[in-house]
């Protein structure tokens, strides 16, 4: 057991030497340091009481945080009592000199507005205090649980002590009601003659829950609960059960944490107890408080501004009700598991987990209601889904990678834009989020520009930046959410300019909107903040300078297209590599430089800038849990790819050298790959695009997919300058004898052709425009972007879809603009942007197929039903293809396991049945267990549409489950060409297999209790050593439960006790019937009193009675 460590500071110093954590030199009755500085002397605590040999100690000061403001008064404030009820002892003399202190002391160190709020759910109501106990004279501070309260009276000096316990209390006011009587502590006069007071309510006894305050403005500084006989348990619920609490503690409060880990003090203002051990239920409270405190110093940019806010919120949902009790203490855990290992082990996997999907199950509960007609209904039910999001964007610096990120943050984007104000037709605010909305959208908000900034995805929303001077002068002085990241108001809202602009024109912007921003930018003010560090401050500055520079880099590569060469560029690099070169590295700054340091690092030129750049990001690269370090890893990898390329070749580089490693496929008689057969299955740009890979990725290959390709695109019609580099790349090969003369007739022709069609579809488009004509100038944009498509311009396509969805009139046509944009990202293999273009398409789809429903049902509305079919298909093939593509493998598999056939024109131009065929089955038999493939992949009638078209893929899942595992790595292996050169499978086919490989040993060992690995490798077609190294691996890993015997080369299976499992499975089906059946009978009782919404008689009409009573009775099993 660790000997706990001695407190030898001193305790006699000034408050202002030691708040500033200097020695003293104890001159009465001011400090001669502090004189001689030219600062005011906050003054000596008195003496206590002589302790037990008689001498007289003083009080530990417990110091308030940097930036408060001097002259707090702490109220202590019970359960159920009025939160003004200290007021009603005052004098009108006292309460006059009280107000006029207040008037001339200068503002507050806190920000105002609101802070984090984790929770958003509606408080509960108060009810009238209970009668206080009678007052005596001997009652003690620590037998009585009190929830102390902090009461900021501006220009009294800090009380720091009580007044001893003999000391008489006044009597309380005549006119002070029975439930908010209140007593008051004579105290020592301070240096300017000021009586401290400190106003103290007694608590009742027994607490109904129900009386439990709602909003908490506590702070923990100068009082503490006592461990021995204070319970909590009135704060929550009636029980007696004893509750956490906080004791006195003997050490210092230097000691608790060190200068490097706190040096402002945010864990002594969230809780004194240096090392409270989670285990006892007594530290419950101070262990929480602790975590919140750690995670707050890690990953919040200016921590001492919502510790108190943060410490009184945590406070209020401990005391609020047990399951909010519970969810505080889970994140806790989360928090210290993580922060102890930041490697995943299973304690901390799980609690992520576990918050991961009570996230997304909320998100989900509510995007699958219907939007209520009345907004100020929906609006609180929208937010109330965002408090789990919450709780996983603020501890994603540890827990969650950017991939599960960005997928919680899809989920959460129809709820985020219901709990908006604006109405749906109008963009959402940007400038109104920063200084108006709740914590939760302001925090959605920034992360959604934040990761379109690193990742390149259009933003979720198009927001509304607009904004008059007086609102952008606010933003620079009120910004809510700048302590977070670091990232000042005005910065973020020029981001999101960027993004849209970048989005909807590409480089193509008026160059007076582009001198515009940057005039912004230069003259955007920020406040430095304050703090007792004044190495703090100075990092702080260099952050949001930084990210100043990191706005000028994006704004000239995105919007002007200038490459890293450019003068502006290099200058914009310059000044933020001088700015992180004069500042040491360390967790702060360099966690809240991640972001702007990946972006300026793309257009660093010179060597030792993108050292200095590489050397911050890896430094963060030790902390950082499984899922990041990955994301470091594969950082590592580009910048040594990118090394050569940026830097350009020296005088002992060769031009061979400076070229990106490409894959060479080999193609031979065991890996057989028909390359004509394959490309028949396509056509169009799909064709090209795969020809082209294979190309590039096989040398077997190179000159017959080169032809093929430029046939194609001769064949095609389409780019002229495609054509020509195609040719040029194949009379280049050394294996060509008889080369390509292009023709320049054709290529003429075609140019001619296409310039004149594209000259026609501008001179419609302005037209049109010009004529205000909605409906022609979205045929017009239409062509416009189909023609650009044609040409291989992706940018100008896409641009010209979402122009487009402007002029639409019906729902109908929104969504075939989508579908065009979502074919269009689908060709280009545009994983990221594919999630945010399916969610718009899929919106206007319930829209367009609600309207089409209430039109009628007849002859014509089974047209556009087979239509939105259609639709649907296509656009759960999109999320399947994006999701194989990110690596999302069972989520890949249910989708395409799932898919209909009905996929029409986009079979052949996007994908080919074959291609649905492999990567369903590869993603299934990698991730489904074999009950689920076999009902979802043997016996499904659709998805055996698809797997006819390719033979092998019946062949390999018949092998899988009738466990034959050797023919399956023998078949897999036989066509590892075929999968290596399709497009999308590529960078995921060896994972794939090995993820196939690892499933087939661990159904194989399933049902041994012992087994030679010489029958593995035999049954497995593989070697000894290679058996034997997977099962350890697995083994280590946890998914085979066992161990291996290293000289007898046996695995041994752990018993396990079947009579227990059977008990807990049936005690777990037990339960899950009784709450169904209470379930039940809460149905009938709201059907016999007549409180069931009954469904209209249309809705019966269209929906029938059978699927009516299925849905009520699906109903019933989900109610939460």
């Amino acid at each position: 057991m660790p000997t706990p460590r001695m407190n030898i500071r001193s305790t006699n110093g000034c408050y202002t030497c030691k708040n500033r954590k200097k020695k003293c030199d104890e001159t009465h009755p001011h400090c001669l340091r502090c004189t001689g500085m030219g600062i005011q002397c906050g003054g000596y605590p008195p003496l206590e009481n002589p302790d037990s040999k008689g001498v007289m100690r003083r009080a530990r000061p417990i110091l308030p945080a940097p930036g408060a403001r001097r002259g707090t008064t702490f109220k202590m404030v019970t359960p159920g009592s009025s939160k003004h009820s200290s007021a009603s002892t005052s004098t009108p003399a006292a309460t006059g000199q009280s107000r006029t202190a207040n008037e001339e002391t200068s503002a507050p160190a806190e920000p105002s507005g609101q802070i984090t709020t984790f929770s958003q759910f509606p408080d509960p109501p108060q009810a009238p205090p209970a009668p206080l106990p009678p007052l005596t004279t001997t009652w003690s501070l620590t037998t009585q649980p009190i929830v102390p309260t902090q009461s900021r009276d501006v220009g009294n000096p800090p009380i720091n002590s009580f007044a001893s316990s003999d000391q008489h209390l006044p009597a309380s006011s005549s006119n002070s009601s029975a439930g908010a009587s209140s007593r008051e502590l004579a105290l020592p006069r301070t240096a300017n003659n000021r009586p401290e007071k400190v106003h103290r309510q007694i608590a009742p006894v027994q607490m109904d829950p129900a009386h439990v305050p709602s909003d908490f403005e506590h702070s923990w500084n100068d009082l503490s609960m006592s461990g021995q006989s204070s319970s909590l348990g009135s704060l929550s619920s009636g029980s007696s059960r004893s509750l956490p609490s906080l004791s006195f503690s003997n050490s210092g409060e230097d000691d608790s944490t060190s200068d490097d880990e706190d040096p402002e003090g945010v864990g002594q203002v969230m809780c004194i107890t240096p090392t409270p051990d989670p285990h006892a239920q007594s530290n419950t409270l101070p262990f929480v408080l602790q975590s919140y405190a750690r995670w707050a110093n890690f990953s919040v940019f200016e921590p001492s501004r919502i510790a108190y806010r943060l410490r009184d919120n945590i406070l209020g949902r401990f005391s609020n009700s047990q399951t909010s009790r519970n969810r505080v203490i889970l994140i806790a855990n989360a928090i210290t598991a993580i922060g102890r290992d930041t490697k995943y082990n299973a304690r901390s996997t799980s609690i992520v987990a576990m918050l991961y999907d009570e996230a997304q199950q909320s998100i989900g509960h509510v995007a699958s209601t219907q939007p209520s007609s009345r907004r100020e209904l929906d609006i609180p039910l929208a937010s109330k889904a965002f408090d789990h999001l919450v709780e996983m964007l603020l501890i994603q610096c540890w827990a969650i990678g950017p991939r599960n990120l960005m997928g919680l943050m899809h989920a959460a984007a129809p709820v985020f834009r219901r709990a908006c104000p604006e109405p749906p037709e109008q963009l959402v605010s940007l400038p109104r989020i920063l200084l108006e909305a709740e914590f939760h959208l302001r925090q959605f908000a920034e992360s959604d520009v934040l990761l379109t900034l690193i990742s390149g995805r259009s933003m979720f929303f198009k927001y509304d930046v607009g904004f008059t001077e007086e609102t952008w002068d606010r933003i620079a002085v009120e910004d809510g959410l700048q302590w977070l990241r670091g990232l000042p108001g005005q910065f973020l809202i020029l981001l999101a300019w960027i993004n849209g602009l970048c989005e909807e024109f590409g480089t193509n912007v008026d160059p007076q909107i582009v001198a515009g921003i940057e005039n912004r930018v230069r003259d955007a003010r920020f406040t430095p903040g304050i703090s007792s560090d004044p190495i703090l401050t100075v990092r702080r500055l260099a952050v949001k300078e930084c990210w100043r520079q990191t706005v000028y880099v994006y704004l000239y590569m995105a919007l002007c297209g200038a490459g890293a060469d450019d003068p502006r560029v290099a200058r914009a690099v310059k000044a933020f590599t001088r700015i992180i070169n004069g500042v040491k590295p360390g967790h702060n700054p360099d966690n809240f430089l991640l972001i702007p340091m990946h972006v300026v690092g793309v257009a660093a030129r010179r060597r030792q800038d993108r050292d200095s750049i590489r050397r911050r990001i890896f430094g963060l690269q030790k902390g950082a849990n499984s899922e990041m370090e990955g994301l470091y890893a594969d950082y590592q990898d580009a910048y040594g790819e990118m090394e050569g390329i940026v830097s350009g070749a020296g005088p002992s580089t060769s031009v061979e050298a400076q070229k990106p490693v490409k894959k060479n496929i080999v193609v031979d008689d065991q890996h057989p790959f028909d390359l004509d057969i394959y490309i028949s299955s396509y056509k169009g740009q799909a064709a090209i695009k795969r020809l082209r890979f294979i190309a590039a990725n096989s040398t077997t290959l190179q000159a017959d997919a080169l032809r093929l390709a430029i046939e194609q695109v001769k064949a095609a019609n389409v780019d002229v300058n495609l054509y020509h580099q195609l040719v040029t790349e194949y009379n280049a090969l050394p294996s060509v004898h008889k080369q390509i003369t292009p023709d320049q007739d054709w290529m003429t022709k075609v140019k001619a052709a296409k310039d004149a069609e594209g000259d026609r579809l501008q001179i419609e488009l302005k037209t049109y425009t010009t004529n205000l004509i909605k409906e022609s100038t979205r045929m017009a944009y239409r062509d416009l972007g189909n023609f650009f498509r044609s040409l291989g311009d992706t940018g100008n396509a896409l641009k010209h879809y979402s122009k487009g969805r402007e002029s639409c009139t019906t729902a109908s046509h929104v969504l075939q603009m989508n579908m065009a944009a979502v074919e269009l990202l689908v060709e280009q293999l545009n994983f990221a942007q594919i999630y945010s273009y399916v969610f718009k398409a899929e919106s206007a789809l319930e829209s367009a197929s609600t309207g089409a429903a209430g039109a009628g049902s007849g002859k014509g509305a089974e047209k556009p039903d087979a239509e939105y079919e259609r639709a649907r298909s296509k656009l759960q093939l999109a999320s399947g293809i994006a999701q194989l593509g990110q690596g999302n493998f069972q989520k890949a598999a249910w989708t395409f396991l799932k898919l209909e056939k009905n996929l029409d024109d986009w079979l052949g131009t996007l994908v080919a049945p074959a291609d649905i065929a492999i990567y369903g089955t590869l993603a299934a038999l990698a991730t489904l267990s074999r009950s689920q493939i076999k009902a979802s992949v043997v016996e499904s009638d659709t998805f055996t549409y698809f797997i006819e078209q390719e033979p092998y893929i019946r062949e390999i899942i018949d092998a899988y489950t009738a466990n034959n595992f050797k023919v399956v790595l023998e078949l897999l292996d036989r066509h590892s060409s075929r999968h290596a050169l399709d497009v999308v499978l590529s960078p995921h086919i060896s994972l794939l297999t090995n993820l196939i490989r690892d499933r087939a040993l661990i159904l194989y060992t399933t049902p041994f209790t012992s087994i030679r690995l010489q029958r593995l490798a035999d049954a497995f077609g593989l070697s000894l050593a290679d058996v034997e190294g997977h099962i350890v691996r697995l083994v280590r890993e946890g998914q085979v439960k066992g161990r291996v015997d290293a000289n007898e080369k046996v695995l041994i299976a752990t018993q396990v006790d079947a009579r227990a499992e059977l008990f807990q499975r049936t005690l777990k089906a037990g339960m899950e019937n009784e709450a169904t059946a209470r379930k039940l009978i809460l149905r009938m009782k709201l059907i016999q009193n007549d409180l069931v919404v009954k469904l209209s008689k249309s809705q019966q009409q269209r929906t029938g009675p059978s699927v009516a009573q299925d849905e009520e009775m699906a109903g019933i099993i989900d109610i939460q």
